[in-house]
C-alpha cells in the first residue's frame, strides 16, 4: 500500500510514540481509504478500518525500519484517535483516561487543528469537555468552542452507552462517564 492510502494507528501507534508502555505486537490497526479484509500475517492480526480519503492527508509520518518503511499516525493523530475510536484502544470510558495521560506529551494545538478540520462536532465536544476537565486552554480553544456552539448537536461522551449523565451546557454534551483523576502511570 502506498502512503496516500493508509496509516498505522491504534495501540501500535501509541506504543511507537511512547504514549504507553504496553507492547502491542499481535494486533495492528490500519486506517485506509480502501475496503480491505482483515488478515493474519505471521501471527499478527491486521485490522483494516475504512476512513474518508481527506482524513489521510494530515497527521501521519513515515517511519523507516531496517526492512521497510511504514506510515504511522503522528502523536497528535494518535491522541485524537483515542476520542474518535476509543474501543480500538480498549477504552470504555470514551478514551478519557488514556487521553489524560497522552495529551501532556503532544502538541495540543495540533490535536485541536486536526479536530477542527476533520472531525464531526461530537468529537469537538468530547475534546472540549476533556480540555476543561484537565484545565488545558490551547490557543485554538475558542475556535473549538465556536464550532460547537454554532451547532445544535447534542451528543453523549460515550455514544453507544445506555448510561445517562450530566449535561455540559458549554460543550453541548452529556457526560455519561465518570471523569475522576487523570490516568496514573501504572495504568498506561
Amino acid at each position: 500500500m502506498d502512503g496516500a492510502t493508509y496509516y498505522i494507528g491504534g495501540n501500535r501507534a501509541l506504543y511507537h510514540h511512547h504514549l504507553t508502555t504496553q507492547i502491542y505486537v499481535t494486533k495492528i490497526d490500519v486506517f485506509s481509504n480502501k475496503f480491505l479484509a482483515n488478515r493474519e500475517i505471521k501471527g499478527v492480526q491486521l485490522y483494516f478500518h475504512r476512513i474518508r480519503p481527506k482524513k489521510l492527508g494530515l497527521g501521519k509520518e513515515l517511519v523507516v525500519f531496517p526492512a521497510s518503511k511504514l506510515w504511522f499516525a503522528d502523536k497528535e493523530r494518535t491522541v485524537l484517535d483515542l476520542l474518535v475510536y476509543p474501543k480500538l484502544f480498549g477504552q470504555y470510558d470514551g478514551g478519557a483516561k488514556m487521553f489524560s495521560y497522552a495529551i501532556e506529551k503532544v502538541d495540543v494545538n495540533l490535536v485541536c487543528k486536526y479536530t477542527l478540520e476533520f472531525e464531526p462536532v461530537s468529537v469537538c465536544q468530547r475534546l472540549g469537555a476533556l480540555l476543561d476537565w484537565l484545565d488545558i486552554k490551547p490557543t485554538l480553544y475558542k475556535e473549538l468552542l465556536d464550532k460547537v456552539q454554532k451547532s445544535e448537536v447534542v451528543s453523549f461522551f460515550i455514544s453507544d452507552s445506555e448510561e445517562t449523565g450530566k449535561f455540559n451546557k458549554k460543550w453541548g454534551i452529556i457526560i455519561n462517564v465518570e471523569l475522576k483523576e487523570k490516568l496514573e502511570m501504572q495504568w498506561r
